[in-house]
Formats: C-alpha cells, sequence, structure tokens
C-alpha cells in the first residue's frame, strides 16, 4: 500500500463511493459537516469490527501474557491479562510435534482477561493495527466498502445504492477468502470468519 495512503483518504474514497463530498482532514474535530461527523461516528468501529471478523494477516501478533497475581474464583486456575490491543484470539501454542499442529488447551475469555488451567501462556492473536499503510490492500478495500455501506444512509438515503456495495462487497470478500486458502502453509490454518471463544484451536 502507499505511503500516502491515511485516514481521511479511506473515509474520501467510502463518500466518494456514495457520491458525498470530501473531507478535508479526519483528525480535525471542529469540521461540523455532515460528512465529516458521520465519518468520525463510524471509522473506528468499523475498522475494529471487520479486523476482529477475519484473520488478517498483517494484523497478526504474538505475545507471552502476564499472569494476575489474583487466581479466579472458581473452576480455572489462572488468569491473564489480554494484551491492549487484543481482538481476537487465534491459538495459544504448543511445541507440538502434530502435523496439524493441533492445540487442546481450554480456556475462557472474561471481560480483558483469559481464563486456563496453564502456569504459562504464548498466545497468538488479531491486534487493533492504527497504522494504515501498514494494512492489506483488500483489507482497504473492503473497509472503503463497509463504511460506505455505514454512510449511504445518513449523507445520501439512497436504498438502491447500498444495495449496488453489497454487490461489490460480496465478490471481493469471496477474493479474500480464496488468496487466504492460495498463501496457505501451514497444516491446520481454520477459516474461522466469525468469532468464538475456543476450547480447542487448529488455527496457526
Amino acid at each position: 500500500m502507499s505511503a500516502s495512503q491515511s485516514t481521511t483518504s479511506v473515509c474520501n474514497q467510502a463518500l466518494a463511493r456514495i457520491g458525498s463530498k470530501r473531507i478535508n482532514d479526519y483528525g480535525d474535530a471542529s469540521d461540523n459537516k455532515p460528512e465529516a461527523l458521520y465519518c468520525r461516528l463510524f471509522y473506528d468501529q468499523t475498522v475494529r469490527a471487520l479486523t476482529r471478523s477475519h484473520l488478517w494477516r498483517f494484523a497478526k501478533a504474538r505475545s507471552i501474557l502476564s499472569q494476575d497475581t489474583e487466581t479466579p474464583a472458581f473452576q480455572w486456575s489462572y488468569s491473564y491479562e489480554l494484551p491492549s490491543d487484543f481482538l481476537r484470539a487465534i491459538r495459544i501454542w504448543t511445541n507440538s510435534d502434530l502435523k496439524t499442529g493441533e492445540t487442546y488447551y481450554s480456556y475462557e475469555l472474561e471481560g480483558t482477561k483469559l481464563l486456563i488451567d496453564e502456569s504459562s501462556v504464548n498466545l497468538t492473536y488479531i491486534k487493533w493495527v492504527q497504522d494504515v499503510p501498514s494494512w492489506d490492500t483488500l483489507f482497504t478495500d473492503v473497509l472503503i466498502l463497509t463504511l460506505a455501506q455505514k454512510l449511504v444512509i445518513p449523507l445520501s438515503q439512497d436504498i438502491k445504492l447500498k444495495d449496488s456495495i453489497n454487490q461489490d462487497l460480496y465478490p471481493l470478500m469471496r477474493q479474500v477468502r480464496a488468496l487466504d486458502r492460495q498463501e496457505m502453509e501451514s497444516f491446520g490454518r481454520a477459516d474461522l470468519l466469525t468469532w468464538r471463544d475456543a476450547r480447542w484451536s487448529d488455527v496457526p
């Protein structure tokens, strides 16, 4: 992705998709034009939700979790603080000889904590990435259309235009998933598209 890509340019591409006026600067809180107000209203939440909805490789991260001094009241032996940029768990790593890389750790996510019976936790997860130039280009394309979906009603009230955006978004997500399969290099890669607390995981 070009280093010139920014939050403002992403918003303007979404606005252009629905035929709205451009904004000058996303970070200008004094801009009270409808386009600026609605971009500030929807942008962060849309980025977080989209990042969490798929195993985007640019958003993958690893962390050795810090164990809490207080243990859970019942059921689990240990509690760990999740990273501050945590959006979604992928797997708890183990030095397994299984080709599938399967892990059989039971755990539960509770607020900002991970509860488990293991005395140490190496977590692979999806993180909140705010640096726009580091995003995958396909993620940016999906984000632009998803943001346009949210902007179209308050700014244009055009239902047909929203349907048109949906028609563009569906094949784009199919392309993302197809590319995932092409780039897969290890066994056990699960195509998890929605969030769930994991009881066991085979996702690398």
